[in-house]
């Protein structure tokens, strides 16, 4: 497995909702991410973009120190460690009605 760099800056907006994402990557994809709580809903969701063209819309469930993305075309499981230092990252997605491996990568927070 390659070894990459991401720089991910993340920012909170005021009223404690939403937290942005804009990483960008030493690979192919550089992505924004919206992670939100809807209290309408009860849940937690994200939407992403992409400088591939890409917009999806996830619902975010959380169990534990993992958490599983779902959307209609793509899906992750995130694994983050005891010390909230790395996430495991597993993502599919359905080409032809079914879910088959993207990619998997591993996310380290350096200092």
């Amino acid at each position: 497995m390659d070894r990459g760099v991401a720089l991910t800056p993340l920012t909170g907006i005021r009223a404690g909702f939403f937290i942005v994402q804009d990483e960008h990557a030493n690979g192919p994809f550089d992505t924004m991410s919206f992670l939100g709580w809807d209290p309408k809903r009860g849940c937690y969701f994200s939407w992403t973009i992409d400088n591939g063209g890409f917009a999806n819309n996830y619902q975010v469930d959380v169990d534990g120190d993992t958490w599983h993305f779902t959307g209609e075309q793509a899906r992750a499981t995130i694994t983050f460690s005891d010390d909230s230092r790395t996430q495991t990252h597993h993502w599919e997605f359905k080409p032809e009605g079914e879910w088959v491996t993207l990619c998997d990568r591993v996310a380290t927070r350096v200092d």
